[in-house]
């Protein structure tokens, strides 16, 4: 591993992230946006598989190492990468390795770190993966017990830790979500007084993410009020489990009675959300964190979301955004007509959006992360009760020996 002797890096830390892939997906992107704002690390980040985000990673000038170049993930990968990530590993001898997804987690529980501390950076609900079968009871007798910290994205994914894990130091830390940490130069952002609403979500076209909640909801939105003038714009792609959702989603845009686009995946994302009024994000499930709120915030949109889960850690009922009853169309129509019925109201929801870029801008997340990541390494070297080896051992035993 290439380190530096410059006066710049004495005194950072020697960090290794890990994730399966460098695809541009929300962890990794929040990676990228959290290394280039970094000041007290000096990271290296292996991808096992290929992806945009290495280079862009590498022109931020960052250390990369793709472990199967111009490749895309295999979930075989998880196993045939174990000897070169542990010979990175041995031969780097960071000051701590963390895990950057839920997939690598298993792959580097399988490698003895000895001294080095090793955490898993948590971006899903685990009270969610704990309903997924015998496979995932034995992940967390014998997977996360091998790491000897845990850091989540929110605090509603802390709150999923399993009581089983409460021994393991834990600290919560925002995500990156492409945010600058100051307000630009121009004037707030008002709601159109009149002609079209621009209604939009950006997100993955997945049964859990709701989006079907949101078409039935302008449904009733349009037969309450067949004169209201609004059209929905549906933004986001990448892999689908459920082809049959994505063709009912189509049918459904199709029969709409108002105007509605289904446009996959886009990259000026950006771009996309100047566009847009109001930006919803209706998942039937809690999201873990949700970056496209930070986004939608920051970007002028009234953002409307369900109240559960880390999206209402980011935005306050009535005050700098629109919370409705999760995975009920009627209530989020509600919100909707209210804001078509008095738009006037919701520039007080964007005057208040503006603090986004001080409470979730990238350089304060970046240096949240830092100081949680240093204050948690700390902690662990700290506690000498027993070499780390020894105490990743005992959880391990005492979890596959508990009834469950």
């Amino acid at each position: 591993m290439k380190v530096t002797g410059t006066a710049r890096d004495q005194g950072r830390r020697n960090i290794l992230f890990v994730d399966h892939a460098a695809s541009p997906g929300g962890g990794q992107l929040a990676l990228l946006w959290l290394l280039e704002r970094s000041s007290r690390m000096r990271p290296t980040v292996v991808f096992l598989a290929d992806g945009p985000v290495a280079a862009r990673l590498r022109a931020a000038g960052v250390d990369v190492r793709v472990l199967y170049p111009g490749r895309a993930f295999e979930r075989k990968m998880l196993i045939v990468a174990l000897p070169k990530l542990f010979r990175i590993i041995r031969e780097s001898r960071p000051d701590a390795v963390v895990a950057m997804s839920a997939a690598v987690v298993k792959t580097l529980a399988m490698i003895p770190f000895g001294s080095i501390p090793s955490l898993a950076y948590l971006q899903e609900d685990l009270e969610r993966v704990r309903d997924r079968g015998l496979v995932t009871e034995i992940i967390f007798r014998l997977v996360y017990p091998a790491f000897d910290g845990l850091m989540a994205n929110s605090e509603w994914t802390a709150s999923t830790i399993p009581a089983s894990l409460s021994e393991i130091p834990r600290s919560v830390t925002y995500p990156p979500s492409n945010v600058p940490g100051i307000p630009p130069d121009e004037a707030v952002s008002t709601f159109p007084r009149e002609g079209t609403v621009r209604i939009a979500a950006f997100s993955r076209p997945e049964r859990w993410k709701g989006l079907d909640i949101l078409v039935d909801a302008l449904g009733i939105v349009k037969a309450e009020r067949p004169r209201a003038d609004f059209r929905l714009d549906l933004y986001g792609g990448g892999l689908v489990g459920d082809a049959g959702y994505v063709t009912d989603l189509r049918r459904s845009l199709e029969q709409a009675p108002f105007p509605a686009e289904m446009h996959g995946h886009v990259d000026d994302v950006p771009v996309r959300m100047a566009s847009t009024d109001v930006l919803v994000l209706p998942s039937r499930l809690p999201e873990p964190f949700g970056q496209v709120i930070a986004q939608g915030l920051a970007h002028g949109c009234v953002v409307v979301v369900s109240d559960q889960g880390g999206a209402v850690e980011q935005i306050v009922a009535n005050r700098n955004g629109l919370v409705f009853e999760p995975r009920s169309a009627r209530s989020l129509a509600d919100q909707i007509e209210r804001l078509l019925d008095d738009r006037a109201s919701a520039d007080g929801l964007l005057r208040e959006a503006r603090a986004v870029f001080t409470t979730f801008g990238d350089p304060q997340l970046a240096d949240r992360f830092e100081a949680e990541l240093e204050s948690l390494i700390d902690h662990i070297r700290r506690d000498g009760a027993a070499p780390m080896s020894s105490r990743r051992l005992r959880r391990r035993v005492r979890l596959l020996l508990r009834r469950a």
